[in-house]
């Protein structure tokens, strides 16, 4: 190797090395169609999934596809999974439409009906994630799974204990086939049983081909609003019965009320110091 070819691939490489850091640094940038993420309600659904929701006559709540975008409150799957990474090309909520016509509107039914439409309420998801979640390459991570599962059984359980906060007692995932990135899957939660305050819930996800990829089986316990917030928060609750505006009363409702505690303890403290 002769000298003037050395000295040539060193010239050479003064330019190269900085452009191509460059423009690695800005890969989002400049090739935005190859690397881009859509927002998780942008992408459409597969004809499969189409299929699916309009067989089992499916409905869009209201509080689907805004509630995430309008909170502002830290919550880690809203904020951080869905906004923050970007981790969900398509996350699209569906209920029953009975079910959807009970939370809504429970005039002229009884209190047996509602029960039997409680106890066979369903939820399902269709969400297709992207490589911000995955674990090994091209594979998504259990531990988003568990956290999709947790989240989807914790809005069931809060709309069949009329509208109460629900905590998780367990949480028993079974992994049976690994859900690989970019693929569109579909779950299916459903309400095991009902015994006074603790809520069975059981729900898996299909593929394409409807086989069974994960297992989840959970326990939610209904949890008193008093233990979250203020009984004038509890009594707005029960008395409000349109899910959308229920939902979004909480968070803001208990952000309004720490402010104002904290704005109490800031001047109980200069009162002191004075």
């Amino acid at each position: 190797m002769s000298y003037n070819y050395l000295k040539g691939l060193l010239r050479w490489s003064l330019l190269l090395v900085p452009v191509g850091s460059l423009a690695y640094t800005n890969r989002h940038f400049y090739f935005p169609y190859f690397y881009r993420c859509l927002e998780y309600d942008q992408a459409p659904l597969s004809e499969h999934s189409k299929k699916y929701v309009q067989e089992h006559d499916l409905i869009t709540p209201h509080i689907a596809p805004d509630h995430p975008k309008r909170n502002e409150h830290d919550h880690f799957f809203e904020k951080s999974i869905l906004h923050k990474m970007n981790g969900l090309d398509i996350y699209s909520i569906f209920l029953d439409k009975n079910f959807y016509r009970m939370l809504t509107n429970q005039s002229g039914m009884t209190s047996e009906q509602i029960e039997q439409i409680k106890e066979n309420a369903k939820l399902t998801c269709v969400f297709n994630t992207n490589s911000r979640v995955q674990g090994h390459l091209g594979i998504v991570h259990g531990g988003f799974t568990s956290t999709l599962f947790d989240n989807l059984a914790g809005s069931l359980a809060f709309f069949v204990s009329d509208f109460h906060p629900a905590k998780t007692a367990y949480l028993n995932v079974t992994y049976k086939k690994p859900l690989k990135v970019g693929k569109e899957y579909i779950i299916e939660m459903e309400v095991d049983r009902i015994e006074d305050k603790d809520i069975y819930l059981k729900g898996k996800v299909l593929d394409d081909s409807d086989n069974v990829c994960t297992i989840v089986n959970t326990k939610f316990i209904k949890m008193p609003a008093l233990n979250f917030a203020s009984t004038e928060i509890e009594r707005e609750i029960q008395t409000e019965r349109k899910a959308y505006d229920i939902i979004k009363l909480l968070p803001f409702k208990l952000f309004k009320r720490r402010q104002q505690q904290e704005n109490s303890s800031e001047k109980t403290q200069e009162k002191t110091s004075s």
